[in-house]
């Protein structure tokens, strides 16, 4: 099976590059839109199968999917951690 996972990152307005993280679990993660809000926030949504943490930074938060896919809407800071 392929696992496809999230990957954000940031860069600054002259192009440099800030950082980067993943969202994944084992299994598969499909982020399929990305929106940035006035206020900077980044809102994030796809879908997931399995058990995937969905907090980019070191922390950890895990959510199970049940079934086949299901949906996920994602909120992160404009740092690009979760919010």
């Amino acid at each position: 099976m392929m696992n496809h996972a999230g990957t954000q990152s940031g860069w600054s307005p002259d192009g440099s590059f800030i950082s980067a993280s993943t969202l994944g679990g084992t299994e598969t993660e499909s982020p399929y839109t990305l929106d940035i809000a006035s206020d900077g926030h980044v809102m994030l949504t796809g879908r997931f199968i399995g058990p995937t943490d969905f907090d980019p930074g070191e922390g950890k938060y895990f959510l199970s999917g049940y079934g086949s896919y299901d949906a996920f809407i994602l909120k992160l800071t404009p740092d690009g951690l979760w919010f």
